[in-house]
């Protein structure tokens, strides 16, 4: 009785402790609808009334939303209660491209971790039955954390079919989510972010990119929540992946699908490359589930911008082994089965490319963190 009395304190500890360096700021759009209904609604000075948000700000249960480009509030009878965007490009030719940018006015401040969880419902206008067009792939999600909540823009109309300039790039302020998955409920992306200095916005654009004239897009993504949480400063790995998961895979080089990766900020010790021609240099990565490409019953995943010459080893990394400061994770070298997949790896074009296959024919369904020893092409 005694210690079933202190597991539980224990538990109710933690939990209290947990509550206390973890703050979640949940924006909801389920509601949004409802309130255009109210005489003297926020949405009348949005800028947009015809979409409901604007580029002006509007409020949404204590938080400042600001829209650009063609959205839809879905209501609570259209089965999914959401905020949508749009994006299109190249359906009819090759000049329509349009996206859509959401601005959710936040205080984020420097020398803490950020966890951003976004849920919604992927669509689409070019489906016949549950088949979509072999020749239409997704839109991606430009994640960031921006200076100032206003969208900056130059589009004529803001509340209609626009093309607002977009950053390619992903670093310590700015991630990239392209998903693959044709399957369209239940949409749930985590990021994290951790600046090094304040920041007043989150930012997320629906994209038509890569902009390339042999695919074509014409979907929405419907917000139903997105959640930010506050936790202790963790550092980000010392290498950031970058690649457009969601489309062929072109020539290195091809226009229109260079992402810019700058170098992790060396201020909180991020890893230099040694010198000389033999040297190895390490880097770690993290695959979400939804960022795996399936074909055929084989899941891979390519890590460009490598310039891979030879690995020493690939390895997948397991639970922690001991505790305090002598702690490690188990490793196991591919090719290897961890969690029921079968993980093996190859080299293309200096590139690497993770491949998994297991019974079921999908992608894994946890996280699954890499570590790569290589040299690099001179």
């Amino acid at each position: 009785m005694r210690s079933l009395k202190t597991l539980i304190i224990s538990c109710c500890f933690l939990s209290f402790c947990y509550s206390a360096i973890a703050q979640t700021t949940e924006i909801s759009f389920i509601t949004a609808s409802s309130l255009r209904t109210n005489p003297g609604d926020n949405f009348e000075n949005s800028g947009c009334q015809v979409n409901g948000f604007g580029p002006n700000p509007t409020t949404l249960w204590g938080s400042r939303i600001r829209v650009v480009g063609k959205t839809k509030i879905y209501s609570i009878s259209s089965g999914f209660p959401s905020l949508a965007l749009f994006a299109k490009g190249n359906v009819n030719s090759g000049s329509d491209y349009s996206n859509s940018v959401l601005s959710i006015e936040y205080p984020f401040k420097a020398n803490k971790t950020y966890q951003i969880q976004i849920l919604g419902q992927g669509a689409d206008y070019t489906t016949d039955g549950n088949t979509k067009p072999a020749d239409y792939i997704n839109p991606v999600l430009w994640v960031k954390l921006d200076n100032t909540p206003e969208i900056i823009t130059n589009v004529q109309d803001k509340c209609n079919e626009s093309l607002s300039p977009v950053e390619k790039k992903v670093d310590r302020y700015a991630k990239l989510i392209a998903d693959n998955s044709r399957n369209t409920p239940g949409k749930s992306y985590i990021l994290k972010f951790s600046p090094l200095e304040a920041k007043s916005a989150l930012k997320i654009t629906l994209d038509p990119s890569p902009a390339d004239p042999s695919l074509r897009y014409d979907a929405t993504f419907r917000f139903s929540t997105v959640k930010i949480t506050e936790l202790p400063y963790e550092e980000e790995q010392s290498r950031i992946i970058a690649s457009y998961t969601n489309a062929p895979r072109p020539p290195r080089g091809t226009p229109g699908y260079d992402i810019e990766v700058p170098p992790t900020s060396p201020d909180r010790g991020s890893n230099p490359r040694p010198g000389g021609d033999n040297s190895n240099i390490a880097t770690n990565f993290t695959i979400p589930p939804y960022q795996w490409n399936t074909t055929n019953g084989e899941s891979t995943f390519i890590i460009s911008n490598l310039n891979i010459l030879d690995i020493s080893n690939c390895t997948v990394l397991g639970a922690l082994v001991n505790s305090g400061r002598s702690s490690n994770r188990e490793r196991f070298n591919l090719p290897t089965t961890f969690k029921n997949n079968n993980l093996t790896y190859e080299v293309i074009d200096g590139d690497l490319i993770i491949k998994s296959k297991n019974s079921d024919g999908t992608p894994p369904s946890i996280d699954i963190d890499f570590s790569v020893l290589y040299k690099e092409k001179k």
